[in-house]
């Protein structure tokens, strides 16, 4: 159904909406850097991925009239780590025309580290393919953490919080944007007891500089479930899943992806997008301080 929508759209309804789109920022300020989020994909029982196809499409029509500098994800992508998902996921990313930075997690934690990282260098348009599955882009604008769980998929250990404590105190002076895939424990309430719940990643957050953390897992319907949370001063970021929406119930599913822009006086804006039309979303707009 999916497909058939956006046939009927066209790509010349994604550019108007990417037009669109740009009408809303009339913030004053110059844009420095634009970078795209993207969701859990995890389609069952067919290993088939409408909603990672049509978010790859509407990006690449997007950064026909905006500079999108990345796109992130944030996990769990081919469900149970299959080779049929992992080919059929590759058969769509690789389309993607923008350089992509995924992160592994409880869905490819069914397979090995070393399965997504040979996959994934397919993925996007990367000057050079990931060879970790944590790491850090430095940026003149401002660094960006990608941290892989080290615990079941979810959770971290003492050295994976560490090590994203290391990243920040090693860059005092950035602005700096976490991506993980389970939230922490209890900033989403509705998702019980799914995610980290180490005691010192909330610590993470009296780094001053750290604006945003993005995080997928719960599949959550945006528009029945708060999906932006601001604690200790970072706002929590959720990313829509793309293929399948769990919280509150399954009774409704759209693929959205979210879209940052910073401005060059501090101020961050989040948009999400509807995958299908690349429209953003007004109502789910919201501004950030960086």
């Amino acid at each position: 159904m999916l497909g058939e929508l956006k046939n009927r759209l066209g790509p010349m309804a994604l550019l108007l909406g990417a037009m669109a789109m740009m009408s809303t920022h009339s913030y004053g300020t110059e844009p420095v850097i634009t970078f795209a989020v993207i969701g859990d994909a995890e389609p069952k029982p067919k290993a088939e991925f409408p909603g990672v196809s049509a978010a790859v499409e509407t990006l690449n029509a997007i950064a026909q009239t905006r500079d999108i500098e990345f796109v992130f994800g944030v996990g769990d992508l081919p469900h149970k780590a299959t080779d049929i998902q992992y080919e059929n996921l590759t058969a769509v990313l690789k389309n993607l025309s923008l350089p992509f930075y995924p992160i592994m997690g409880n869905e490819e934690f069914n397979g090995s580290k070393e399965k997504f990282l040979r996959y994934a260098q397919h993925w996007g348009h990367n000057a050079q393919p990931i060879d970790a599955i944590r790491y850090t882009i430095d940026h003149p604008v401002a660094t960006f953490v990608s941290a892989s769980p080290d615990l079941d998929g979810r959770e971290f250990t003492d050295e994976g919080v560490g090590w994203i404590k290391e990243q920040f105190e090693a860059r005092p002076n950035q602005p700096k944007f976490l991506f993980v895939h389970g939230a922490q424990v209890g900033i989403f309430p509705e998702g019980g007891d799914k995610g980290t719940a180490h005691p010192e990643f909330p610590t993470l957050a009296e780094d001053d500089g750290l604006a945003l953390i993005f995080s997928g897992d719960l599949h959550m319907d945006i528009h029945r479930v708060d999906g932006v949370v601001q604690d200790r001063g970072v706002h929590h970021v959720h990313i829509p899943a793309l293929e399948r929406t769990k919280i509150p119930d399954e009774s409704f599913h759209h693929p959205y992806f979210r879209l940052v822009t910073l401005y060059s006086d501090g101020l961050g804006v989040i948009e999400t997008i509807d995958a299908i039309t690349g429209q953003t979303l007004p109502r789910f707009t919201q501004r950030f301080d960086y």
